[in-house]
């Protein structure tokens, strides 16, 4: 295949491109990019809010596991007469948290 032959297959192929997609002047064309553009910068948009939510949740997670290993010790704590011997006696326990 020539050349010549190639761009004018090329050159067909982007204009059934263009006509499926109603595009059939230059401003259609620049018209279509820049709902591309907006839609592309919604989407990132959306991404963001979704990565902040995960990690929101992941810190909470975290926060509601410490508090799951704790919840005990810390009510044994309310209960105690002698709340600093019951800290002390826990103590070392709450450095492996």
């Amino acid at each position: 295949m020539s050349i010549g032959r190639r761009s004018t297959t090329r050159n067909r192929r982007q204009d059934k491109n263009f006509t499926e997609n109603n595009i059939m002047q230059y401003e259609d064309l620049i018209t279509r990019i820049d709902e591309m553009v907006l839609d592309s910068e919604q989407t990132a948009d959306s991404l963001k809010q979704a990565e902040k939510k995960l990690f929101d949740m992941a810190v909470m997670i975290k926060h509601l596991s410490t508090y799951q290993k704790t919840k005990n010790v810390y009510r044994g704590y309310i209960k105690a007469k002698d709340k600093e011997a019951y800290r002390k006696k826990h103590e070392s326990n709450s450095d492996s948290l």
